[in-house]
C-alpha cells in the first residue's frame, strides 16, 4: 500500500477516517472535521474533491494573498536566470496556453485539486504535454505558497491510453535508405546516414561542426544543438534559430564512429564549417522536410526524423550492445530511459530468440 496521506488512518472497525483541518473564521484556530469512507481510495477522492491546496497548513489572516499570475511571473523570472533560454520559452508557453487562462486570475490560496485536474484532464492533450503542464503547475504553486502544499496532495496524472509505441524503420527500409544515400552523397543525405549510425538528435546534427568530428580518433563530439524558438524582441511571433547546449549535461558526449561509417566519411567528409548545409546553420524543420521527401521517393511510410534515433538504439540492443554503453552514446542520464522509451525489439529478433528457446534447440546445442 502507498504511503498513508496526512491525517488519514484506518479505524479498528475497518473504515477509513480523514481529519480535515478547518480554521475558525474569528480566531483562526484550527479545528478538525472527520470524514469517513469504506476504502483508502475513496478517502483520496474525497480529499481531492473537497480541500484546496492550502488546506493542510495554518493560514494567518495577516498573510497577504498572492495571485497565480504573480507567482508565475516570479517563478518564470527565476527560470530565465537559471535555465537555458529554450527551457524558459517552453515553460512560459505552457503557462500562458494552459494555466493562465484557467486559473491565472485566482488567488493561490483558492486553487483546488479539482482546478488542477480540470487543466490536466482535457482529452486533446498528449501525455508529454500533460506531464509538462503538471510540472509547471506544481512549481508555480510551490513558488507562491512555499510550504503550503503537502506532498500527499499529488495532482493526479492523466491515465495512459495503453502502451506508447515508438516507431522504428525495418531492416529492409534501413538498407534501402543506406543504398540511396550512398548514391546521393551530399551533406544532407550524409547527415541522415550519420544519425542512423550514431543516434544523434535532429538539432544536434543540424548544429554539428566538422571540427567536432575526428576521423583519426574515430570520435564525434556532441557539444551543441540548434532549435527555432521565439525571439526575445518586441515582435512576439518572430522566431530565431538558437544554438545552445544539448538537452541535458549527459547529452554533451563523445560518440565512437563505426568502421563502416568511418570508411564513408574518409572520402566524403564535408570541408565546410557545419557537417550539414555548408557554412550556415541547418534549419531543423527544413531538414525534416528533406528527410520526408527522401522517404517518399523511396516509397517508405512517412515518419519523423527522430525515428532514425529509435532505429539506431534498437539495432544496438538487438546486436548485443550493453544498455549502459548505449545509454551513454544516446546521452541519457538513466539507463531505464534507454530501455523503456527507445529500445523495442523487432518481430524478427523476437522470432529468432524464441526459436533458440525451444526444447529442440537445447538438444541441438548439446545441452541437457
Amino acid at each position: 500500500m502507498p504511503k498513508i496521506a496526512h491525517n488519514v488512518r484506518k479505524r479498528k472497525d475497518g473504515r477509513w477516517e480523514w481529519r480535515c483541518p478547518v480554521p475558525e473564521k474569528t480566531s483562526g484556530k484550527i479545528k478538525y472535521k472527520s470524514y469517513y469512507a469504506k476504502s483508502y481510495g475513496e478517502i483520496l477522492v474525497l480529499m481531492q474533491n473537497t480541500i484546496s491546496v492550502s488546506t493542510p497548513k495554518i493560514i494567518h489572516e495577516q498573510e497577504p494573498s498572492v495571485a497565480v499570475s504573480e507567482a508565475a511571473q516570479e517563478w518564470l523570472q527565476n527560470i530565465a536566470r537559471s535555465k537555458k533560454y529554450s527551457t524558459y520559452v517552453k515553460y512560459k508557453n505552457i503557462y500562458e496556453n494552459h494555466i493562465k487562462k484557467n486559473i491565472g486570475t485566482k488567488e493561490l490560496l483558492s486553487v483546488t485539486i479539482r482546478d488542477c485536474n480540470q487543466i490536466l484532464s482535457k482529452p486533446d492533450l498528449s501525455k508529454s504535454t500533460v506531464s509538462s503542464i503538471r510540472n509547471v503547475l506544481f512549481q508555480i504553486l510551490k513558488k507562491g505558497n512555499g510550504s503550503l502544499i503537502e506532498k500527499e496532495l499529488q495532482i493526479v496524472k492523466k491515465e495512459k491510453d495503453g502502451t506508447e509505441k515508438i516507431s522504428v524503420f525495418s531492416k529492409s527500409e534501413q538498407r534501402r535508405m543506406v543504398s540511396y544515400i550512398l548514391k546521393h552523397r551530399d551533406s544532407y543525405h550524409l547527415g541522415i546516414l550519420l544519425c542512423l549510425y550514431t543516434g544523434i538528435r535532429l538539432g544536434e546534427v543540424c548544429a554539428l561542426e566538422t571540427s567536432n568530428i575526428s576521423l583519426d580518433e574515430k570520435k564525434i563530439f556532441i557539444t551543441q544543438t540548434v532549435q527555432r524558438i521565439k525571439s526575445n524582441g518586441s515582435c512576439a511571433t518572430k522566431t530565431v534559430l538558437r544554438v545552445d547546449k544539448p538537452k541535458s549535461p549527459c547529452s554533451v558526449r563523445m560518440i565512437p564512429i563505426c568502421d563502416e561509417l568511418l570508411e564513408i566519411l574518409a572520402t566524403d567528409m564535408p570541408k565546410t564549417k557545419y557537417f550539414v548545409n555548408g557554412n550556415r546553420l541547418m534549419e531543423p524543420r527544413t531538414y525534416q522536410y528533406k528527410f520526408e521527401r527522401m522517404l517518399k521517393e523511396l516509397g517508405i511510410a512517412n515518419r519523423n526524423f527522430h525515428t532514425l534515433r529509435h532505429s539506431f538504439a534498437t539495432n544496438c540492443i538487438e546486436n548485443g550492445m550493453e544498455a549502459k554503453c548505449l545509454s551513454e552514446i544516446l546521452g541519457h542520464s538513466d539507463v531505464k530511459t534507454t530501455l523503456n522509451k527507445y529500445v523495442h525489439l523487432s518481430f524478427e529478433n523476437k522470432l529468432a530468440q524464441i526459436n533458440q528457446s525451444t526444447p529442440e534447440s537445447g538438444q541441438k546445442s548439446g545441452q541437457i
